[in-house]
């Protein structure tokens, strides 16, 4: 088949405006992976152009006006939220009731010292006529009694000791209750912490999306001038223009978001903002055993010691309600002083001790009454600390292989980074070459920017599932990092 002759002009001066323009106009190019990475990481998100000399990539120069934000690591963050996140405030403020609830269960076993003062006025005094003409008065007007007494209670048939067991035991309760308190804020503090980075890294990642369209809008509109591009080429590639802009607007967006929701999870002011260090901890296959992690689970996980501690409370109630039956040995001493004047001026004093021995030898069942509940107690103790170990060892079973896909995740998708990035290459070095029509770049352009936020949300999901694990098996996130650590050296 013949090709005419002015198909081939036009075909060659496509060929040449396309080198003209790739000579003297920068190509558009992808950021490779390390370069995006470092791009998420720098942490300070420009606002992405929208006229023809605008939109340089994200996060490569740092803002010149306004404010210069603070730098936020993930450190400072989980140090932030344990001493202002709210939620762990009111968990440590139940450990501070719980003691003050113990000193007023033990004022009763306190020695005891009081006095009293009485003053009767009778309307007139009784007296007797005697037969030597006097008078005996037998109730004067004027009564006045001062009195003083003292009790200390020597034996209480153990009660007082079985009550300090119960309070030992209900302030251990609200000490792992902080405990888990605390594991669930790291967890919610890394979550949001790293959510605030993916919205700085997707930010990142659609602004150099949209600077490489630009680019090529730049360029599709040049050959369409010229007359060596067809329209639908040209609105192709402006549509997706437009919609990377939309997308950069959108994840400008939110950046704010994902900073408030960090801001509430630490406990701070919502309008609170600051340049996000990279959580740069390596990311590693995890080299425990699931056998291994539900053993750390079950000796560290707070809410089995809180179990522990609830079973302690209740045996001890338990022998405080017995000790009811016991002795029970009081010490009491009175002083009292009377007059019938107001000055005391002949008065009757009476100094008095007493030791007194109370025991209850048959209540008629009251005690068995009495401990049934607490015996039910224990009964339903034992069904939830059954449910209670079944449950995380499917819970460390679930985060395990799901940190072991996150793990995957995040190997694959920088392979896969890499190769968009060569085809994206390819496809525009073809098309300058004339090689391949404007929709294969698009298409790899499209290619690239979904997986460059894959990549993204792969590393900064493998630290929040890392986290999950850590609150899964009871230890600190930044203990299990060490963990990590320590244990890929030991395998070099």
């Amino acid at each position: 088949m013949k090709i005419p002759l002015l198909q081939i002009n036009k075909i060659t001066g496509y060929l040449v405006l396309l080198g003209l323009i790739a000579l003297f106009t920068p190509a558009a190019q992808p950021v490779s992976a390390l370069e995006n990475l470092l791009i998420a990481d720098a942490g300070i998100i420009s606002d992405a152009g929208t006229d023809e000399t605008e939109g340089s990539v994200a996060g490569t120069e740092p803002a010149v006006d306004g404010p210069q934000l603070p730098v936020l690591t993930l450190e400072m963050a989980l140090e932030t939220a344990r001493s202002s996140n709210r939620n762990l405030l009111m968990a440590q403020q139940a450990v501070v009731l719980a003691h003050e609830a113990g000193r007023t269960s033990l004022a009763g076993f306190n020695p005891d010292l009081s006095f009293s003062f009485n003053y009767t006025r009778y309307a007139a005094s009784q007296t007797i006529d005697l037969p030597e003409g006097e008078t005996f008065e037998l109730q004067a007007a004027n009564n006045l009694r001062a009195e003083l007494n003292f009790r200390y209670p020597i034996y209480q048939g153990g009660e007082r000791s079985a009550a300090e067991r119960v309070i030992a035991a209900d302030m251990e309760v609200s000490r792992y209750q902080l405990y888990q308190a605390v594991g669930l804020i790291d967890t919610a503090t890394v979550d949001a912490y790293c959510t605030a980075r993916e919205g700085f890294g997707g930010l990142a990642v659609r602004q150099a999306s949209y600077n490489s369209l630009h680019e090529l809008e730049r360029q599709a509109q040049a050959l369409y001038d010229a007359g060596y591009m067809p329209l639908n080429d040209l609105l192709s590639v402006q549509v997706a223009v437009a919609s990377a802009e939309q997308q950069v607007f959108e994840w400008t967006n939110n950046v704010q978001i994902r900073q408030t929701v960090l801001a509430l999870a630490l406990g701070v002011d919502v309008g609170s903002r600051w340049v996000l260090a990279p959580v740069d901890y390596p990311i590693v296959e995890i080299p425990f055993t699931i056998a291994i992690l539900t053993d750390w689970a079950l000796e560290n996980r707070p809410e089995v010691h809180e179990l522990r501690s609830e079973r302690e409370k209740i045996e001890a109630q338990m022998d405080t309600i017995r000790a009811t039956e016991g002795p029970n040995i009081d010490f009491r001493a009175n002083f009292s002083e009377s007059s019938t004047a107001f000055n005391f001026s002949d008065p009757s004093a009476s100094l008095s001790g007493s030791i007194s021995i109370w025991w209850d030898l048959y209540n008629f069942g009251r005690t068995d009454d009495l401990l049934a509940p607490l015996v039910a107690q224990l009964d339903l103790l034992d069904i939830q600390e059954e449910e209670l170990h079944q449950q995380i060892r499917g819970e460390v079973e679930v985060v395990y292989y799901t940190l072991q896909n996150q793990y995957n995740n995040v190997q694959v998708s920088n392979r896969a980074l890499g190769q968009a990035e060569e085809a994206l290459r390819v496809a525009t070095r073809r098309m300058e070459e004339g090689l391949a029509i404007m929709v294969e770049v698009l298409d790899a352009q499209s290619t690239w920017t979904t997986l460059g936020a894959a990549t993204v949300y792969s590393s900064h999901g493998y630290y929040r599932v890392l986290a999950l694990l850590s609150n899964a098996v009871g230890i600190p996130a930044l203990d299990m990092i060490a963990l990590l650590d320590a244990a890929g050296e030991e395998t070099l």
